[in-house]
C-alpha cells in the first residue's frame, strides 16, 4: 500500500531532479565566471554536456545523491547560526564584512564542502579503492598497504593535518 511516506516514487524521478539541479548549478557558476564566454547558448551547451556525462555516469551520480543533501544542510546550519547572531543583536553589514574579510570563516566553509565531497567519494568509490589486504598476504605491496591504511596510521596523519594548519594560522601575521 502506497503511503506518502513512500520514498520508491522519489527514487523515480531523482534522475531528472539530478539532471535540473546539475545543469542550474553549472549553468550559474559558467555565467558567473564568464570562463568560456559571456554567450548564454554556449554557456547552456556545456552544462547540458556535463549534465548528461552526471547522468550517464553511474558514480558520479550517486556522488551527487549522497553529497547533495549534506550540502543543503551544513548551508542550512550556516544560515541558521547568521539568523542566531541577528537575533542577538548583530547587524547584517558586520555579518557579511566578517564572513568577507575573514579567512577562518573561508576555510570553514571550503573546508566543509571538501569534507562532504571527500565522504561521498569514499562512499561511493571506497569499497574498491581501499582494499585492505588478507591476513595471508606476505608480499610488499600488501604490508605497504596494511601499514598505510591502519586507522592509527590514517589518525596520525589527520593529526598532523590539523596541527600544520594551527601552526600555519598561528604564525600567520596580520598585515
Amino acid at each position: 500500500m502506497a503511503t506518502i511516506l513512500s520514498t520508491n516514487l522519489l527514487q523515480f524521478f531523482m534522475p531528472i531532479v539530478i539532471f535540473i539541479f546539475i545543469f542550474t548549478v553549472f549553468f550559474a557558476i559558467l555565467n558567473k565566471i564568464k570562463l568560456f564566454s559571456d554567450n548564454k547558448p554556449i554557456n547552456s551547451l556545456i552544462a547540458f554536456s556535463v549534465t548528461i556525462l552526471f547522468i550517464v555516469v553511474p558514480e558520479a551520480r550517486q556522488i551527487i545523491e549522497f553529497a547533495t543533501p549534506w550540502f543543503i544542510i551544513f548551508v542550512v546550519f550556516g544560515m541558521l547560526m547568521i539568523l542566531a547572531f541577528m537575533f542577538l543583536g548583530v547587524e547584517p553589514d558586520f555579518i557579511r564584512e566578517v564572513a568577507k574579510e575573514n579567512a577562518i570563516v573561508l576555510g570553514v566553509v571550503i573546508g566543509g564542502t571538501i569534507l562532504i565531497f571527500l565522504v561521498s567519494f569514499s562512499q561511493v568509490f571506497g569499497p574498491s579503492i581501499i582494499q585492505y589486504p588478507a591476513a595471508g598476504e606476505t608480499s610488499v605491496l600488501a604490508l605497504l598497504r596494511k601499514t598505510v591504511l591502519h586507522p592509527k596510521i590514517l589518525g596520525l596523519l589527520v593529526l598532523l593535518i590539523i596541527a600544520s594548519e594551527v601552526i600555519r594560522r598561528v604564525s600567520y601575521s596580520q598585515k
